[in-house]
């Protein structure tokens, strides 16, 4: 009986890392009722972003770790750039709809190691925006809906 429950188990797992994103409808997404602040300590290199928005993503897919959003920091190119600690997406969307509120820390916060090189080639002031991501694999997404641009008092 235990061989029977590790092999279901394994099996599950198995088909929860196989999950080919690439397959799945794309889905669309708007950002409403965006609001921000911030928290700055420039001679100790920290800088956070306080967000709370609503969502709402139209032809969802129940698809476990399929959504999540982001914020996008503008480049002198015009690409963006995001940072967050390694590990576990931060902001993860698991609902068609939803209200959310969380932290994220800029390129300048020192506690992600942001290059110079890459904090060389951030716009200033700098400006950034919300984005909803859909994966197409394990480590791509494409970005489904974002917010209008905000720009910092930085």
């Amino acid at each position: 009986m235990k061989r029977l429950s590790i092999l279901a188990l394994v099996m599950g797992l198995t088909g929860c890392a196989s999950t080919d994103f690439s397959k799945i409808q794309r889905s669309s997404a708007t950002v409403s009722n965006l609001e921000f602040t911030e928290s700055i300590s420039l001679e100790k290199r920290k800088h956070k972003i306080g967000l709370s928005f609503t969502y709402d993503i139209k032809d969802y897919n129940d698809i476990n770790g399929l959504y999540f959003c982001s914020v996008q920091f503008k480049l002198t190119n015009e690409d963006t750039i995001t940072s967050f600690k390694k590990g576990k997406i931060p902001c993860s969307l698991d609902q068609a709809t939803g209200d959310i509120s969380i932290n994220w820390a800029s390129p300048f916060d020192k506690s992600l190691n942001v290059s110079k090189d890459k904090l060389s080639k951030i716009k200033y002031p700098l400006e950034f925006f919300l984005a909803i991501h859909q994966k197409t694999n394990r480590k791509e997404s494409y970005i489904i809906g974002e917010s209008k641009i905000k720009v910092s008092t930085i």
